[in-house]
């Protein structure tokens, strides 16, 4: 996380409460980078059509703050125990538009993905 912040300290927040926040949200996000596999253009929604039930992907879209981070992390782990990769950049969209003006637009752009390729959509 220090070497995160290290990278980040130009453009994270500078008061405490909203620095600490954006720092949680891009752990979250290295996270899943570290524990995901990770392939450039692999659209994330695309690679949860391949390997994540649509129950699991609805709750992952529909959580907000801590529940996101748990939603996060046990989606991760699921497409990486099925040999899924994706590309972390709509994840990370993902992460840091929860609670934003433009939330809606990135889970419906990862949930149009999903369907694109899900068995049975």
């Amino acid at each position: 996380m220090k070497l995160l912040v290290a990278e980040l300290a130009g453009q994270l927040p500078t008061d405490d409460a909203h620095r600490r926040e954006a720092e949680r949200r891009w752990g979250v996000i290295v996270a899943a980078m570290a524990n995901g596999l990770l392939s450039p253009g692999r659209r994330f929604g695309s690679a949860l059509g391949e390997a994540v039930p649509e129950a699991r992907v609805v709750k992952l879209l529909r959580a907000h703050d801590e529940a996101l981070a748990n939603a996060v992390r046990v989606t991760v782990h699921q497409l990486a125990s099925q040999g899924v990769r994706f590309d972390p950049f709509d994840l990370a969209r993902l992460v840091l538009t929860d609670g934003a003006d433009d939330e809606d637009d990135v889970r419906r752009n990862i949930y149009q993905d999903y369907f694109a390729v899900a068995p049975g959509a």
